[in-house]
């Protein structure tokens, strides 16, 4: 038997299972408690990985849902049948979307699959959503800048951003901040040639600052805490020109977190409360 070989491949399955099941549930609430409607809410999600059961959900409620990434996962007869199969047993809530890809076999009226990076996003009009989300996605984009101005251009004035975002060091997650430490040259060329795949040194308020541009802050939620002797242990190793060397302990140790954002207009940010109270 190969040394590569999965050796609970069922185990794994169940899991992927367990985890679209909680996802969806999650996104259910999290729109709910912030007061979005769904029906006919457009949709755009990057990077929403090897299943699309959270997001045929979705569509099941009503929201016309836009899938992105580069590398975009397709239609797998030997695999996505059993597994939305699986989801629906454990799923008890609305699931006509997911009735139908099944029936069909793939996703064709249902999502609207768009193979492209986040940094450009050509074949999506301008003020096209009312609603980005992303888990786990804005740290692996190497180009921050290039990819806030695109999602601003595709995002309506007044509309909603959802993203969470893991700013651990992804090399190993016992010791999130260790990247801090590597010299920036260095780090940006390993960061270019691994493609992001180890996560960003970029920390959570030099992102927002990123998107503060185009992007009203709405409400931040932390939560992954670094240990905080761990961080102090991180600080003393900076050399005095490292920026971080004099930030807080307790703003560093921040290390994943939550960012909801409303897409600027001339109206100002209250622009979207207004239309949504009435």
């Amino acid at each position: 038997m190969s040394g590569d070989a999965d050796p609970n491949p069922r185990k794994k399955f169940d899991e992927a299972v367990s985890y679209a099941v909680q996802i969806a549930n999650g996104v259910l609430r999290k729109l709910e408690t912030h007061d979005i409607s769904l029906s006919g809410l457009r949709y755009l999600e990057l990077g929403p990985g090897a299943d699309f059961a959270p997001q045929l959900i979705l569509v099941s409620h009503g929201v016309r849902v836009t899938l992105a990434d580069k590398y975009l996962s397709q239609w797998d007869p030997g695999y996505h049948p059993g597994f939305y199969r699986a989801f629906l047993e454990q799923w008890p809530g609305r699931k006509e979307a997911i009735e139908i890809a099944l029936k069909q076999g793939g996703y064709d009226g249902l999502l609207k699959l768009v193979s492209e990076p986040v940094e450009e996003m050509a074949s999506l009009a301008a003020d096209s959503f009312d609603l980005v989300l992303s888990n786990a996605v804005l740290e692996h984009v190497l180009d921050i800048p290039g990819a806030v101005a695109e999602l601003a251009r595709v995002t309506r004035a007044g509309g909603i951003h959802a993203h969470q975002v893991d700013f651990r060091d992804h090399r190993n997650f016992d010791r999130p901040l260790d990247h801090l430490l590597l010299d920036k040259d260095a780090y940006h060329e390993y960061r270019v040639v691994s493609k992001g795949v180890h996560g960003t040194k970029q920390r959570m308020p030099e992102m927002i600052e990123q998107f503060s541009k185009h992007f009203w802050l709405w409400e931040v939620e932390p939560n992954t805490l670094a240990d905080l002797n761990y961080v102090n242990e991180i600080i003393s190793q900076l050399p005095r020109d490292n920026p971080y060397r004099g930030w807080s302990p307790q703003l560093l140790r921040v290390v994943s977190g939550h960012l909801w954002m409303v897409r600027k207009s001339y109206q100002g940010p209250r622009s979207w409360f207004r239309k949504r109270s009435h």
